[in-house]
């Protein structure tokens, strides 16, 4: 997709992993670098820094979740 799009059409890419750590996804470093020599060479790079936004709040749901455990009629919890 990368290499129809290169120099004809505009890509966003998101990505929590620093470009060095991308190998790990693709797991070849020849076709990690040509993909992202493709992507930098007309790019406009965002980088963020700081706490996220999302994993503050996924913390947050976790934290109020209450597990339930159901019993089937009859059944008596077993002891530990």
């Amino acid at each position: 997709m990368v290499a129809d799009c290169y120099e004809q059409r505009s890509v966003v890419v998101t990505s929590n992993l620093e470009f060095g750590q991308w190998n790990q996804v693709f797991g070849n470093n020849r076709l990690t670098a040509a993909l992202i020599d493709r992507l930098v060479h007309h790019a406009h790079i965002l980088a963020f820094t700081g706490e996220s936004l999302r994993l503050r709040q996924a913390m947050e749901r976790s934290q109020h979740v209450t597990l339930t455990v159901h019993q089937p009629s009859g059944e008596r919890p077993a002891s530990t």
